[in-house]
């Protein structure tokens, strides 16, 4: 009896039985991240994951903390910063299994950002905060 103890090793381990069990050569391929951008950022902005495979993700999360996202397309997700500190591994969930993993840092400060008209602060939500 082998122990897995890598997330490759199950998961190359589940592709086979699955290639078995439902007599299917297909293995969908599992969401690969390439990079973030920026790969450092404070808790409530947002950033751009890319990558391949992100159609039909279900999931995102930074660390164990899963963060509010929205696929652009296969490869480009945007993702909210969940809170947390230090550099921890951000990974994409999909229809084929769990990504890689790709380093991310919080840095101290706000998720706040200027608003669609330029003069505004937003959070991340996109709610007015501040008025010129």
């Amino acid at each position: 009896m082998k122990i897995l103890t890598t997330r490759s090793q199950l998961r190359h381990t589940l592709e086979t039985a699955h290639r078995v069990i439902f007599g299917s050569g297909a293995v969908i391929g599992h969401p690969v991240i390439t990079a973030l951008s920026p790969a450092a950022a404070p808790a409530g902005m947002s950033i751009i994951i890319s990558g391949t495979g992100f159609t039909g993700v279900s999931a995102v999360t930074f660390g164990m903390a899963p963060a509010s996202f929205t696929v652009i397309d296969d490869t480009t997700i945007t993702a909210i910063v969940p809170s947390g500190t230090g550099a921890i591994g951000v990974e994409v969930t999909g229809v084929g299994g769990v990504s890689n993993s790709t380093t991310f840092n919080y840095v101290p400060g706000t998720g706040f950002l200027l608003g669609p008209d330029g003069n505004y602060l937003t959070d991340a939500a996109g709610n007015y905060i501040l008025a010129p």
